[in-house]
C-alpha cells in the first residue's frame, strides 16, 4: 500500500513541468508491479509488461504536452 502523503505527486509533477518546459514530449519509465497505481494516478499508462522470473516489469508512458 502507498504512502499517499502528496509527495511523490509533487516530485512528479515538477519533473514533469521541466521536461515540458524543455520540449520533451514525452516520458518512459520501467516499474514493478507496486508503484503501477501511482503511475496510472500521475497520467502514466501501461505499454508492456515481461516477467524475467523474479515478477513482472511494467513499461509505462506518459505523453508530455
Amino acid at each position: 500500500e502507498g504512502y499517499r502523503g502528496g509527495t511523490g505527486r509533487k516530485i512528479m509533477d515538477a519533473y514533469v513541468r521541466k521536461l515540458e518546459a524543455a520540449g520533451v514530449g514525452g516520458l518512459h519509465l520501467f516499474c514493478g508491479a507496486n508503484p503501477v497505481p501511482f503511475y496510472r494516478r500521475t497520467g502514466f499508462h501501461r505499454l508492456a509488461s515481461m516477467d524475467f522470473g523474479k515478477g513482472p516489469v511494467f513499461v509505462m508512458a506518459r505523453r508530455l504536452r
